[in-house]
């Protein structure tokens, strides 16, 4: 199906619904190009949602999960994020070949301590965002452990605040500011990355409360340092890291 042009949403769904997407382009609505309201679960497979004026996807309602499988495409909001997700909703990225790109804002933005992220899937891609490719605030359910690339995003791969967040198996580079930039009681266990040709720090931990547990990493070519710690953040480990030219 085509969905083109609405004055509000292109599809909203919530209620207690279930439903898939499949092979659907819904592009250039009002609002959202996708709303997943509360108690509803929506599964995509190869849809592209993109160039909506508000975010492309919104999931932000109690207990509304969206499951993203395989070659979704998610790019250009005028306004937004690529996903903006609030509330008690979960975010659920485990197939493969997805696109969140060229987003107003950030790629994925969570702002809610009861989000659930899992980015599980392989070789998704979250590029050219004029934010981060991945926001974090509050949410303490957050997993980035597929096989991911995060790649040259206007200001940093990741920001986390206030929030918990695991990554591992990623590739984050060439993204404007940091790699990982942790602040503000943000909490960060990142294992196996590659951390690559950032143009500031590869990782930035700073701020009172903050913490990262840093473990066999590959962090290399980042423009200033490949970590930085402030005097008010602590590290409980950096072990096993290959730092190098940076």
């Amino acid at each position: 199906s085509y969905i083109y042009g609405n004055l509000y949403d292109g599809i909203m769904i919530a209620d207690r619904s279930i439903a898939t997407l499949k092979n659907n382009t819904i592009r250039k609505n009002a609002l959202f190009g996708l709303s997943v309201g509360n108690n509803t679960t929506v599964n995509c497979e190869g849809n592209n949602i993109s160039y909506n004026v508000d975010s492309n996807i919104t999931v932000n309602s109690s207990e509304a999960v969206l499951n993203m499988t395989n070659n979704n495409i998610v790019n250009g909001s005028k306004k937004n994020n690529g996903i903006n997700v609030t509330g008690l909703a979960t975010l659920n990225i485990k197939g493969n070949n997805n696109s969140i790109s060229g987003n107003a804002h950030h790629g994925i933005s969570v702002t809610s301590k009861d989000v659930k992220l899992n980015l599980t899937g392989k070789d998704n891609t979250l590029k050219d965002n004029k934010g981060a490719g991945v926001y974090v605030e509050k949410s303490q359910n957050i997993k980035l452990t597929g096989k991911t690339t995060i790649k040259n995003n206007k200001t940093s791969g990741i920001i986390i605040y206030v929030a918990k967040v695991t990554a591992k198996n990623l590739t984050i580079k060439d993204n404007k500011e940091y790699g990982v930039a942790v602040r503000e009681k943000g909490n960060l266990t990142i294992t196996k990355c590659t951390i690559t040709s950032n143009k500031a720090y590869g990782i930035n931990v700073v701020d009172k409360g903050t913490n990262a547990k840093i473990e066999n990493n590959t962090i290399m070519y980042n423009n200033d340092a490949g970590i930085n710690v402030d005097k008010k953040a602590k590290v409980s480990s950096i072990y096993k890291n290959e730092l190098k030219k940076n």
